[in-house]
């Protein structure tokens, strides 16, 4: 009985890209025992992310406990970095000019009434005057 691969699919998926790659590096590697370069491992672990941790590592053809490794590992990189917090300053603005009033306080007291012309004060102090002739009234 003659057993044959299966033809490689016109539209491989990702993880059938990753194990290709794989595949190539182990052929093309100088000496057996020559580490996974790094773009491998981001690759596996990534697919392992997406499909589960052992259908990755059986589709890859790597070992599970050092894929399981690598997995952690990113997982602690991806917590243990900082929040990325950007403070923006607001845009300096120009200067406020005080705003000017101009208004007439009318009165009426036992003696008539009493009218007062203001102009040209700031707005803090035309409140302050309309307090303090109100709370007078009272």
């Amino acid at each position: 009985m003659v057993t044959t691969k299966p033809a490689p699919s016109p539209n491989p998926t990702p993880l059938e890209k990753t194990r290709d790659r794989i595949d190539q590096w182990r052929k093309t590697r100088r000496f057996a025992n020559t580490p996974m370069p790094t773009t491998l491992w981001c690759a596996a672990v990534a697919a392992a992310q997406q499909h589960g941790l052992y259908p990755a590592a059986r589709a890859l053809r790597i070992d599970y406990g050092a894929l399981k490794t690598h997995v952690e590992a990113a997982a602690t990189r991806s917590s243990e970095r900082p929040p990325t917090f950007i403070e923006l300053s607001p845009p300096s603005l120009p200067a406020r000019q005080p705003v000017q009033i101009d208004c007439v306080f009318e009165r009426e007291a036992p003696s008539g009434i009493r009218r007062a012309l203001v102009s040209g004060l700031p707005a803090e102090d035309v409140l302050a005057l309309a307090r303090l002739l109100w709370s007078e009234a009272q």
